[in-house]
């Protein structure tokens, strides 16, 4: 892209891009306007987040016009600006897709990771800290204990037996 014979800069041939994919209604994304234009992903991304900021300043600067217009004329209608508001669309930043994938991925890793140490560690508890064997090991008597105290209640050989006794005796 040149104008007049002298050479754009990619800032200048990104904005244009992007304002002319705009008015004919394309969504505005790296790969369409690296396509266009060329230059490193890293470029595009800022340009576009660039004339991103700078047309959402155009669009709040004429909003700020219309509402001080309407109270300069002395008519105020405060739902028809909420519903002006409301109504906008709002259209997505490109890279929004990308970081959801990168922190998904990221995610998955971490998950992927943690599972893995977790089934190490449950194969090979010696591995653990000190402190983890020793809480491991305080919860352990205490539920062995609990176990042979239960096992003594329900299985205790006079207390089966004298059980047994009163059954044969009501028949």
């Amino acid at each position: 892209m040149e104008n007049n014979g002298i050479a754009t800069s990619l800032r200048e041939k990104v904005f244009q891009t992007c304002q002319e994919m705009e008015s004919n209604g394309q969504k505005i994304t790296r790969d369409a306007v690296r396509a266009i234009t060329g230059g490193s992903y890293r470029d595009l991304s800022k340009y576009i987040a660039e004339w991103r900021d700078s047309r959402q300043l155009v669009v709040q600067e004429t909003q700020s016009e219309v509402i001080l217009e309407r109270q300069d004329s002395g008519i105020s209608d405060v739902e028809n600006d909420v519903e002006i508001l409301d109504n906008q669309q709002l259209e997505p930043h490109p890279d929004i897709t990308e970081i959801v994938h990168k922190a998904a991925d990221i995610a998955t890793e971490l998950i992927l990771t943690e599972q893995s140490l977790v089934s190490y560690f449950i194969e090979n508890p010696h591995q653990l800290p000190e402190h983890q064997k020793q809480q491991i090991q305080d919860n352990s008597a205490v539920i062995k204990s609990k176990i042979q105290q239960n096992y003594k209640e329900k299985y205790n050989s006079q207390l089966l037996t004298k059980k047994a006794l009163d059954q044969i005796k009501k028949k």
